[in-house]
């Protein structure tokens, strides 16, 4: 019986990463498969993990809800790597002028923008193509060692300096194209003002979209260590849960 204990703590504490508020590596998964992979992780850690995991002796069904809150604060670092890459798409087609391309996702429920969706398939293909998915149940096995069920927690300052840190991390990633765009829409004004008969506006928009996906190719070319990166810190705030 503790055991089926175990195993309902760790399921909650993964339902809302991979369920409820699924990540964007399992968002595109259909539901049901997503159930099956939490219940077989959720099984595969309750028997790895073993006698190290201690449960109090009174167990009551309401313990499960600490540990499901716990989940979504697990899930925030993967979230906020996500929704940096999002944050900076938007910049990225604004200076492109591709942002009346973006569409409502139903899966998500959120607006996606072209830019955004292509950024965010490399970010699933970097989690599992560096087998970044393998690292995350091994640091969530090690959490529970740590921080087991029915343990009390609380985050100190540090957590949300972690959450901080990875939208700057995002920023940097998609930075030279920002960059190079903005540079671009200086030298069109200057050329407009020095020859205000020219139509320079016809002529800017195709001009920063070609220029922008080259200069987005050649920074999703580069950039395969610094998404690793970013998706890598995506766990450090883990290390700022304190048990007491």
């Amino acid at each position: 019986m503790d055991l089926f204990y175990s195993i309902a703590c760790i399921f909650c504490r993964l339902s809302p990463i991979t369920l409820i508020a699924p990540v964007i590596f399992f968002s595109h998964i259909p539901f049901l498969v997503r159930t099956l992979l939490t219940v077989s992780w959720s099984v595969i850690i309750a028997f790895s993990l073993g006698a190290s995991v201690v449960l109090p002796e009174n167990f009551h069904w309401f313990y499960l809800i600490p540990e499901f809150f716990l989940g979504i604060v697990l899930s925030l670092g993967f979230h906020a790597a996500n929704a940096s890459l999002h944050m900076v798409a938007q910049l990225i087609d604004v200076q492109m002028g591709i942002s009346a391309g973006a569409t409502f996702d139903p899966v998500n429920f959120q607006t996606t923008s072209p830019v955004g969706t292509l950024l965010s398939l490399i970010l699933v293909a970097t989690f599992f193509g560096t087998n970044l998915h393998y690292e995350f149940l091994y640091f969530f096995s090690e959490l529970l060692r740590y921080a087991p069920p029915m343990a009390f927690y609380q985050v100190d300052a540090d957590f949300f300096k972690s959450i901080s840190g990875i939208f700057i991390l995002g920023f940097i990633v998609a930075s030279p194209v920002i960059i190079v765009l903005f540079l671009v829409d200086v030298i069109l004004a200057l050329i407009s003002r020095s020859m205000p008969q020219a139509q320079i506006y016809f002529v800017a928009i195709p001009l920063k979209i070609m220029i922008g996906i080259i200069v987005l190719a050649l920074v999703i070319k580069l950039s395969g260590h610094s998404l690793y990166y970013l998706l890598s810190q995506a766990t450090t705030p883990w290390d700022h849960l304190r048990k007491y």
